[in-house]
């Protein structure tokens, strides 16, 4: 990987066997699952757990609180290594299109740099666009960069010959607008709270602040249960 061994034991990174393995956190930091790379190159993901995020937790309190120092959002657990080892504070999404929304709570308030990946099928693009899309207006600020045309993702982009360091990359992270969506939403009304008793109105409200994320989230899964 290139990058120091500190880092990858801040991460959870053990061997065990013929695989390392790392944990997978909820937004609280609770290990929710583990993931597997094997010596052939191979991915897997123990059984009975859930995908999650990868970071070091916990989050710094003053990261990405300035926007020259945001957090970087990758994908996976290399990148997320990668981008540490460059002193940046990472998390990694366990895919290009899983569970963007675990995001939120981590970056509510908070500056973010969502570093991309260049593939053939052009997921690495949709999942960096799906990651924005998610964490807009939530986080304090959001930008979507690429690495070079010859690099799939930033380890790669860090280890080419031309290479990449935190003084260049924190110029382009600079040098980039802030992200918009292509689509903004017609206005809508909220779901109308009174239909519910106090006490579980009372739930999904404090529910989805501590969240960070918007009622229709907690309303969904409410409704459910209470059917």
């Amino acid at each position: 990987l290139g990058v120091r061994e500190q880092n990858c034991v801040a991460f959870g990174v053990t061997r065990n066997g013929k695989a390392f393995g790392n944990p997978e956190r909820d937004p609280w930091g609770e290990i929710v699952g583990w993931a597997k790379r094997f010596d052939d190159g191979s991915k897997g993901f123990e059984s009975g757990g859930q995908r999650g995020l990868t970071f070091v937790h916990p989050i710094p309190d003053g990261a990405g609180l300035d926007a020259s120092e945001p957090i970087v959002l990758v994908e996976g657990l290399t990148d997320a290594i990668t981008a540490e080892d460059m002193e940046y504070t990472a998390i990694g999404r366990p895919g290009a299109l899983l569970k963007p929304h675990l995001l939120c709570p981590l970056v509510k308030g908070r500056h973010c740099a969502i570093i991309g990946e260049n593939d053939e099928s052009g997921a690495g693009k949709r999942g960096a666009e799906a990651t924005a899309a998610a964490i807009f207006g939530t986080a304090a600020s959001v930008k979507v960069i690429y690495p070079p045309e010859g690099a799939k993702d930033l380890r790669e982009w860090r280890n080419s010959p031309a290479g990449c360091d935190r003084k260049e990359l924190d110029v382009i992270i600079s040098r980039t607008p802030p992200y918009t969506p292509a689509y903004t939403a017609p206005a809508r009304q909220d779901f109308p709270m009174r239909v519910f008793p106090p006490m579980t109105a009372r739930f999904i409200t404090e529910s989805s602040q501590a969240i960070g994320c918007d009622r229709s989230y907690v309303i969904i899964p409410v409704l459910g249960a209470i059917a």
